[in-house]
């Protein structure tokens, strides 16, 4: 038998409660929720699914291979309008669930016409492969 005494009465006046100390464990856990191991996230992504990635990146070195394709597109003056491509990765081709882009220019102080981010500011900016 295991007695658990609180510091205080309850309402109706219990101070103890006695528990067969096999039946004990099995009374704590009984509300503990089990693990949601599908839903764990590290740094906001999915905890299984990241480890499962790292070991297979372990075993096969060459999935880690990714080549990501932007084109650039001159506007006017210092104005241009990137658009993030499909890539390669993981062994196949892979296209984005939905088009993206973004205009990039320089800030008026830099001659330019501030209507969009600059360029620098954005590693996702390939430079075009004609100009190495």
């Amino acid at each position: 038998m295991v007695r658990i005494t609180s510091k205080r009465a309850y309402a109706d006046g219990t101070v103890a409660v006695e528990i067969a100390s096999l039946s004990l464990p099995c009374q704590l856990t009984a509300n503990v929720r089990p693990p949601r191991l599908r839903t764990i996230r590290h740094a906001g992504v999915l905890a299984p699914a990241l480890f499962a990635t790292i070991d297979a990146v372990r075993a096969q070195p060459d999935l880690a291979r990714f080549r990501f394709r932007v084109s650039n597109r001159w506007i006017k003056g210092t104005k241009s309008r990137s658009r993030i491509e499909a890539f390669s990765g993981a062994g196949a081709e892979h296209t984005h669930k939905a088009d993206y882009s973004y205009d990039a220019d320089h800030p008026a102080v830099l001659v330019g016409g501030d209507e969009g981010r600059l360029r620098s500011s954005s590693c996702s900016t390939a430079w075009p492969e004609q100009w190495g």
